[in-house]
């Protein structure tokens, strides 16, 4: 071959190689895949210089540096992909395999073919459903899919024009009674909110709530061949059963509209079992594998990989993130429906995460909280889990050294809350409980279990309610009246004084808070303790409590709080409630905005006897 030649063949290759990166006016977006160990590959296209870039993500992703190597993430990538030969196969099979293929079916501009119009969108499925459905769920792979491209609700609505027997009427909420057929089709645009209108056939009645509960992988209204009996509903959401009932009686209405439609179906083409295109209109297409994200994974705590990352196994969305191989629709439709079996017999924390309690009862899903001994700094004491041992309340100088000994995250933490900048020791006893959030409490954690190579956490809500004990609940007697709530009583002083950006106590006597100012101003300012000594009760367990409705300790429930006064969420102490349980807080703020103190302590699991 002459130099010409070669020449000439490269820019064949490379013309080629360029197809699959042609896009039109709605690209899509990269996906991403996960790796087992913390690192996620960015697949913007499937020509081998792109899968190079993708392994390069992997490796930049990994939490360990050095930890992965780009031949392994290579192979790793190719494999998923349904190559298994690896990424020494990959270009061969790219050019003799996949090319033609594509060229084969005109797969020519790689496009967004889940794009969903905002404002009157009822649709929401997206490429990681999809892929769920297809590589997950056990049924046969169907022929096409209903992406709803660039349709909004009122297409549906004009569907109907085609069908002497479908109507539109005014309606309103879920299954609305019918007031009228209209008469004026231009109502039907984005200036007028969609749930006005429903479609009605006979006594079927098809609302735009109806067309969000059916817009799921679930049944088969969305595929076709239809290989599923029915059409599925999400009964995940807090719908009534009378409203799952109707939803249930409109679903063939949806999925007739849905075949009417004509546009919004894309083919199914199977390249291997791994590697499946989507087909749109005019070359259009986009490509599914197994395990797919449609974005990266966000870590709870901070970006700083130092600090969390990859060490963060009890974490539930981490592991289904990265491990977690099924149908993930599918399952927390049945986590719903076994949960609400339990009815008031179901736990505080399956009502939070009906998935993770569900996973976790069926064995799918095992927490890595791996038993150890008890250290030095750790109590012990049983709970109904096991054995546990548990910290006192982490102080101002232990904090002061996680943010020496991590600057970057000190950094960051400003950056990406509302944390008052931290002054530690200089303001404050360093034997004092520190006040954080609840990022700062998650970092702090895994920046121990690295350096202790100890299972810590923060403690689960009911754990930190056994370990509370036989600590009498301080909440005066609920007052009269169906809606009445308990006040403040003489031991409810606040135990917390504001200084101002010069460093001066505000109100040192009354310790009330300042008036409202903007956010940049607030955030000069301090809240200190000032008592000479915290009310502090010890439990039946060993837990020492700040008896306080102004201090309150984070649990592992993100955002989730209780106080050691009258054991509520910090904002719910003046709720009446029977039993104690953790209230939703602002996860980045320490609780001064609220005058409270918001601080934490550590756990973890201990072999049993």
């Amino acid at each position: 071959m002459t130099k010409t030649q070669a020449q000439n063949a490269q820019r064949t290759d490379a013309a080629k190689h360029a197809l699959e990166e042609n896009t039109g006016a709605n690209p899509a977006a990269a996906s991403y895949l996960p790796f087992k160990k913390g690192a996620v590959a960015k697949i913007k296209s499937l020509n081998p210089g792109a899968l190079s870039a993708a392994a390069k993500s992997a490796m930049a992703s990994h939490p360990v540096k050095d930890g992965l190597g780009e031949q392994t993430a290579l192979n790793r990538i190719a494999k998923s992909l349904g190559v298994k030969e690896g990424i020494a196969g990959y270009a061969k099979a790219y050019k003799t395999r996949i090319q033609p293929f594509m060229e084969k079916h005109g797969l020519t501009n790689r496009e967004n073919l889940f794009n969903h119009p905002m404002g009157s969108a009822w649709f929401g499925l997206t490429r990681q459903k999809v892929a769920d459905r297809l590589f997950f769920s056990g049924h046969p792979l169907p022929e096409r899919v209903f992406t709803g491209n660039n349709l909004t609700f009122f297409d549906l609505l004009r569907a109907t024009r085609s069908d002497p027997d479908m109507r539109v009427v005014w309606g309103f909420n879920l299954l609305a009674q019918a007031n009228g057929e209209i008469d004026d089709w231009d109502l039907l645009d984005r200036r007028n909110p969609p749930a006005q209108f429903a479609v009605q056939v006979g006594d079927q009645c098809l609302g735009w709530c109806d067309a969000l509960m059916l817009c799921n992988t679930l049944g088969g209204q969305h595929f076709q061949p239809n290989d599923l009996a029915g059409c599925g509903y999400d009964s995940t959401s807090h719908w009534t059963r009378e409203d799952l009932n109707k939803a249930e009686k409109s679903a063939p209405l949806y999925a007739r509209l849905l075949q009417r439609l004509g546009v919004g179906w894309v083919d199914i083409l199977p390249f291997n079992e791994k590697l499946v295109f989507l087909k749109g209109a005019n070359g259009t297409y986009d490509f599914v594998y197994p395990m797919l994200r449609d974005a990266p994974f966000k870590y709870p705590e901070t970006d700083h990989p130092n600090v969390v990352k990859g060490t963060y196994g009890d974490n539930f969305e981490e592991w289904a993130y990265f491990h977690y191989d099924g149908w993930r629709e599918a399952d927390e439709h049945v986590a719903f429906r076994t949960l609400c079996a339990q009815g008031p017999d179901a736990p505080i924390e399956a009502a939070r995460n009906p998935l993770e309690w569900y996973l976790t009862r069926e064995g799918r899903f095992q927490p890595s909280k791996r038993p150890a001994t008890l250290k030095k700094g750790f109590q012990e004491a049983t709970v109904s889990s096991g054995r546990l041992a548990f910290t006192p309340l982490i102080t101002v100088g232990q904090f002061d050294n996680f943010l020496r000994t991590n600057p970057d995250y000190r950094r960051q933490r400003l950056e990406k809350s509302t944390a008052t900048i931290w002054l530690g020791a200089k303001a404050e006893d360093p034997d004092l409980p520190a006040a954080v959030t609840w990022f700062d409490a998650m970092a702090y954690a895994s920046w121990q279990r690295v350096k202790l190579a100890l299972p810590i956490r923060l403690p689960e809500e009911q754990e930190f309610i056994e370990l509370a004990n036989g600590l009498e609940n301080l909440a005066p007697p609920k007052p009269d009246g169906l809606l009445a709530t308990i006040p403040l009583g003489p031991k409810d002083g606040r135990l917390a004084v504001f200084y101002d950006p010069e460093g001066k106590p505000y109100h040192p006597d009354t310790k009330q808070p300042p008036e409202y100012m903007p956010e940049n101003e607030f955030q000069k300012w301090t809240l200190r303790f000032d008592c000479a000594e915290l009310p502090i009760d010890t439990s039946l367990k060993g837990l020492d409590v700040v008896r306080s409705v102004w201090v309150s300790e984070w649990v592992a429930q993100k955002g989730f709080a209780i106080n050691g006064a009258r054991f509520t969420g910090p904002c719910d102490y003046m709720i009446p409630t029977e039993q104690p349980q953790a209230g939703l807080f602002a996860a980045d703020s320490d609780g001064k905005y609220k005058s409270m103190k918001i601080c934490f302590r550590l756990v973890y699991s201990l072999k049993s006897h």
